[in-house]
Parts: structure tokens; sequence; C-alpha cells
């Protein structure tokens, strides 16, 4: 991932200092929040349950390229969540010979209680930001996701 372009004006180390800092802060709570006892799922595990969330039934190939491992991998990890109650594997009507993992309503609730964990931190953040700053912010972290995202596209 490179990103290059001319800056509009120095850049601060402190600035780039502050970008490390929440990106740590950021993993920790990720990394929190799926270890929690009844949930203990791996970051592996917790993206592609995202990943089926977004986009529906998947084949495991679809799965495995989204995922970008292996597919005796996906395998594994699909049964993994299989026995957890987090996915489900079926076969369309339309190809008895296909199989498709789909979420479900243990993974859709499991994701929920994530979100709305997650959710709670932020707002316990933003609470403490003066009004006034919070619309800047708000643009400024759009700016940064939508840079993000096209560098890794």
């Amino acid at each position: 991932m490179t990103l290059r372009s001319e800056p509009e004006g120095p850049i601060s180390a402190a600035l780039i200092d502050a970008f490390f800092e929440v990106s740590e802060v950021f993993a920790s709570l990720s990394a929190r929040s799926l270890l929690v006892r009844e949930r203990e799922v791996t970051a592996l595990q917790y993206g592609a349950l995202v990943v089926l969330e977004a986009n529906g039934p998947m084949r495991p190939i679809e799965l495995t390229d989204v995922l970008g491992i292996d597919p005796s991998s996906t395998t594994r990890l699909c049964d993994r969540l299989v026995r957890r109650h987090l996915v489900t594997r079926r076969r369309p009507s339309t190809n008895r010979r296909e199989v498709q993992i789909q979420l479900s309503k243990d993974g859709e609730m499991l994701l929920d209680a994530i979100k709305r964990e997650r959710h709670e931190f932020f707002e316990a953040i933003v609470v403490t930001i003066p009004e006034e700053e919070r619309d800047i912010l708000a643009l400024a972290l759009r700016r940064v996701v939508t840079t993000a995202q096209d560098a890794t596209d």
C-alpha cells in the first residue's frame, strides 16, 4: 500500500505519532472485544462474519478470495464457525453441488453485541470532545478512512 501525493503543508511528527497511537488503541479495542469469554472469536473469524454480513451467502472460494487466505484455511475456518453456530452451510436449490456459507442468527447476534460495545466505547470518547470540534473531527476521520480505503483497493 503506497500513497503518494504532495502535502499541502508540513506534516508534523506529532500528527503521525497520533495516527500510530490511535491505531494501537483501536487494535487493542478490537482484540479485547473479540476475546470476551462468551465470544472468543479470532480476528479472522470476526472478519469472515463481517464479510458474510456485508455480502450475504457466499461460496467458500469467494470467502477465500475476500479474506486472502488459502482454501484449506477457509474450510477449517468455516468448520469452526459452523460448530459454534455462527454460520451455516447450505445448498442453493438452483445448484445442489454448490455450498454456500451464510451468517446464522447467532452470528448476527454476536456481531450486534460487538458493534454495540464498540459504539458505547466510541460514544464515551466523543462526549469528551467539545461539541464545536466534533464535526471537524468527523470530517477529518472520514477523509482518513476514504484515503485508506482507496489505497487498499
